[in-house]
């Protein structure tokens, strides 16, 4: 079994708004495109960043950054809706890996 984590394009609705298109969430920084890990991490695969999902910020519809600008702090509930909407595409098993990192120790 892998211990290195599986990452799926973040290929999501608005979490406001589900019945919004799903696009590809964009790096606000670079403009690449992001990627979230079964280890509740978003990742840019072109400048490499990486941080835990709640470290990210919304800036516009359909992108994330990862420095606080004037922007909308991800909190549980929206990070939950992005990795569910990823869920058809990478399972349940990678959506309870995705949340048990959100358990208290």
């Amino acid at each position: 079994m892998s211990t290195e984590p599986q990452y799926y394009d973040l290929i999501a609705s608005l979490p406001e708004d589900v019945q919004s298109e799903k696009q590809q969430w964009l790096h606000h920084s670079c403009g690449g495109n992001l990627q979230i890990g079964g280890n509740a991490s978003i990742r840019c695969d072109k400048c490499s960043t990486e941080h835990p999902a709640l470290s990210w910020f919304i800036t516009e519809p359909y992108q994330l950054s990862d420095t606080p600008p004037e922007a909308k702090e991800m909190d549980f509930s929206t990070v939950a809706s992005l990795a569910g909407q990823i869920t058809g595409q990478a399972g349940s098993k990678w959506l309870v890996a995705f949340l048990s990192h959100f358990e208290s120790d």
